[in-house]
């Protein structure tokens, strides 16, 4: 067996591991070891990649058909032309097609003409050179082996494409900074190439909701969220670079920002409305012999979640923009913070009118019982209050991975008093725990995430939420590709007073994103009623 015959060999048992752990990842089993191998297993991936390329480039080079030399040369003026290089007709391994691809130039005739596969192969090429966080990466891998009418795979495998690139990167800085007349020939195409990608994601996602639309109709059901979704389109910037778009690379980075995102079920959708498909489990009955069995058929259902759109506006004066050193990373840096913030604050507490609904705006909602678990003494909270909140959830959602404790910092320090010695039928050691290595908390042995938007604990005998235990996968969040976008407004007049420019300027960044329990029964509230 060749070399190259070895390294494809390995590729392809890489692969398989790869897949097995990303199975882990998707179940919810995959542990830290796991995660490792899995970043060991894509870096020698990547090198094994080179490594093939490299050697198909190689061959090429040595497969062209030479001058003949000697006594029987022929003189320059009646020489034939030389032979064309041998064409690969059969391309056996992944990184062949994208060394073939890369050589033809993918940009010359535009992603959409590339088949899917090899759009998706030079996405996951393009993926494994980037330094992203492991959680970041795997997920982007997920999404772009992805086909279905809600994602379409091909059309984020083309998004990673087209951002990714250094050209689209500066001709996106040169818009942000107003200076588009100074972009080179090949800048202006990266950028005419995202306005087609955009186009293109648009007619998907009206494609969708079309769809549903007539689907919908046909059922007498309600219309208003999709007219809606009908009525919106593009705006017409230019998109972040995936690898800068806080609404892509979704991570909590160890603080307080998105940690709920860590354990929700996260989605990147090329529609303008999501539709989470649910059921409810079936039953299983002892019959006789012989004897009809009772009809199980699920009712699926599932709530729609509507991408709303969120913007943020950043005045500064004309002179601050030309004195500050890498503007447009820095003003990245604060609208990917300010996106954090404002998706914690959401998915936490959203009143789900016109917005996000929040795992407590949701809970607090949901009047079906047993959502609700009330406190022993209103505006306190004891040991036993917790562990009725705790047993009261399904045993499939306590053993799930993702379940886990939702509540403020003040509603934390009220547990852990509860662990102290002296409390009597308070928390023993085993119940309340540290990890000493991360810091982690965790309650009954379920993480707990210490949300400041949270709502704050209340000694109250009013209305009043203290913590949300459940599977927070069946909580979603779902984001548009290319949701969220910056662009420069130019020149801001002084609106109404004189109406003249003000010699300032301003940021506009936009981010598309939805958020929703999918599953109410998967959760528990306790709350004071």
């Amino acid at each position: 067996m060749t070399t190259i015959e070895q390294r494809r060999a390995r590729l392809r048992e890489l692969m398989r591991t790869f897949e097995a752990l990303k199975a882990k990842a998707i179940d919810g089993t995959q542990t830290e070891a796991d995660r490792r191998q899995m970043g060991e297993n894509r870096a020698e991936r990547h090198e094994i990649g080179r490594l093939l390329a490299d050697s198909f480039n190689e061959s090429t080079r040595m497969n062209r058909p030479r001058a003949r030399s000697g006594s029987n040369t022929r003189s320059p003026a009646r020489a034939s032309a030389p032979a064309p290089a041998p064409v690969a007709t059969t391309l056996r391994s992944r990184d062949d097609r994208m060394a073939l691809a890369s050589s033809r130039g993918i940009f010359d005739g535009g992603t959409e003409r590339l088949p899917y596969g090899t759009c998706r192969d030079l996405a996951l090429r393009d993926l494994e050179s980037r330094n992203l966080p492991p959680t970041a990466a795997d997920r982007l891998d997920g999404l772009v082996r992805n086909r279905t009418s809600g994602a379409d795979g091909k059309l984020i495998s083309r998004w990673l494409l087209v951002t990714g690139r250094d050209l689209y990167r500066n001709a996106w800085a040169k818009v942000l900074l107003g200076r588009a007349a100074e972009m080179t020939r090949d800048e202006a195409g990266a950028a005419d190439e995202f306005r087609r990608l955009s186009l293109d994601v648009e007619r998907a996602a009206h494609a969708d909701v079309a769809r549903q639309l007539t689907e919908r109709s046909a059922r007498g059901g309600d219309l208003g969220g999709l007219t809606r979704a009908m009525s919106e389109g593009g705006s017409g910037s230019l998109g972040l670079p995936y690898y800068l778009d806080p609404s892509l690379i979704v991570t909590a980075g160890g603080v307080a920002h998105s940690q709920l995102l860590d354990y929700a079920a996260n989605v990147v959708v090329t529609t303008n409305n999501y539709h989470a498909f649910t059921a409810p489990s079936t039953g299983f009955a002892t019959l006789a012999e012989g004897v009809a069995g009772n009809d199980e058929t699920p009712t699926y259902s599932g709530p729609d979640i509507p991408i709303w759109t969120a913007r943020n506006f950043l005045p500064f004066s004309i002179e601050w923009g030309e004195d500050v050193a890498n503007l447009v990373d820095n003003v990245t840096e604060e609208l990917s913070n300010a996106y954090q913030d404002y998706v914690s604050v959401k998915t936490a507490t959203g009143s789900g009118t016109d917005d996000i609904w929040g795992v407590f705006s949701r809970m607090s909602a949901t009047t079906s019982s047993p959502a609700h678990v009330t406190v022993t003494t209103l505006g306190q909270i004891a040991a036993k209050d917790l562990r009725a909140v705790f047993t009261a959830l399904p045993e499939r959602n306590r053993t799930d991975p993702t379940c886990a404790w939702l509540l403020s910092p003040t509603t934390l320090d009220q547990v852990a008093a509860l662990a102290a010695p002296s409390v009597t039928d308070g928390l023993g050691p085993q119940d309340f725990t540290t990890d000493s290595s991360t810091g982690q908390r965790r309650l009954f042995g379920k993480p707990v995430l210490e949300v400041d938007a949270a709502p704050a604990f209340v000694s109250t005998s009013g209305s009043a939420n203290y913590a949300v235990v459940g599977s927070f996968r069946r909580y979603m969040v779902a984001t548009r590709l290319g949701g969220f976008s910056a662009e420069l407004v130019p020149n801001l007049p002084n609106i109404p007073t004189s109406n003249r420019p003000t010699g300032s300027r301003a940021f506009l960044a936009v981010a598309r994103v939805g958020g929703d329990v999918v599953d109410p029964g998967a959760f528990r509230i306790l709350s004071n009623s």
